[in-house]
């Protein structure tokens, strides 16, 4: 345990083994227009700018992502200490699957470690108040987990839950700072070098899910090394998870369909050139065996 700062002698403990960081990245719904029953609702949220159909449409799929009642999230990225070195997850997909997922594999490392601090950047104003209203349209609010709820905490007792790299890089001054500013005045590289949130909806049009989840996972890693220079700890490496972006996806299909196209196996092979070597050797007999089940199914 160490301590993050202190104030008239009290102290905001920081156990680095429970620090469970997570990042969401959201995509306004496709198939917004006119005819939706939510147009009704968007044109009265902007009717002091009078704003023409086409300007309001426009302004959605600029803006409508940072409203959970307007979209949806694409991307989970979460991350922990593991053996000093920095475990990588990603969860994308379904929607309602990858905030089960996503849940669940947290529930999880609470069991392991005891408890967890969330960490992020605008974690407690955003990704943890965003994902508990998707959670609402999937399943009853009675069932949400109260160790990551937003709900009924104070100020003054929310970094027990949440360490939010905004709210304490912030302090009592009223100008806020983004992750980037943040890291790049701290010695660390920017994480928006390739993407950044403005780019999301394009890209999960575009159906690259796997970008998406390159640039969440890049927040995510930096908000921990942002926490680790406060605290005067070493910069952690980064390990991407062996559960990540297509492999699941493109294994299951495989299966399903006992086929496995070449595109798809590229996939594969750019994911497990990825992974540390003691990770490779399991997921390429992985491979081996989904492959092999397929030709054999293909014969009879």
């Amino acid at each position: 345990v160490v301590y993050l700062y202190h104030n008239n002698n009290k102290y905001m403990k920081v156990n680095l083994e429970r620090i469970f960081a997570f990042d969401i990245e959201t995509a306004p719904y496709q198939d917004f227009s006119e005819e939706s029953p939510l147009w009704d609702t968007w044109r009265h949220r902007w009717r002091k700018e009078n704003l023409t159909d086409e300007e309001l449409l426009e302004k959605y799929h600029k803006e409508a992502g940072l409203y959970a009642e307007y979209s949806q999230i694409v991307c989970i990225s979460a991350g922990f200490l593991h053996n000093g070195t920095f475990r990588l997850t990603s969860y994308t997909g379904d929607e309602e699957t990858l905030i089960s997922d996503f849940l669940e594999s947290v529930t999880s490392f609470i069991a392991l470690r005891g408890g967890a601090q969330f960490l992020g950047h605008n974690v407690s104003n955003f990704d943890a108040c965003y994902l508990r209203k998707r959670y609402s349209k999937f399943f009853p609010m009675s069932t949400y987990p109260e160790f990551i709820t937003d709900l009924g905490l104070k100020p003054w007792t929310a970094g027990d839950r949440f360490l939010d790299t905004l709210q304490l890089w912030k302090g009592m001054n009223f100008m806020f700072s983004s992750m980037a500013e943040v890291a790049i005045h701290l010695g660390l590289p920017s994480p928006k070098s390739d993407t950044d949130g403005s780019m999301v909806a394009q890209l999960f049009k575009d159906g690259e899910v796997d970008r998406i989840a390159k640039y969440c996972e890049g927040d995510v890693y930096t908000s921990f090394n942002i926490l680790c220079k406060w605290l005067g700890e070493p910069i952690v490496d980064m390990v991407v998870s062996t559960r990540s972006l297509d492999k699941p996806t493109i294994l299951k299909k495989a299966i399903a369909e006992s086929a496995i196209s070449d595109k798809d196996m590229d996939k594969l092979n750019k994911v497990i050139a990825e992974l540390p070597d003691n990770e490779k050797e399991m997921a390429e007999k992985i491979i081996t065996a989904v492959t092999t089940k397929t030709k054999l199914q293909k014969k009879r």
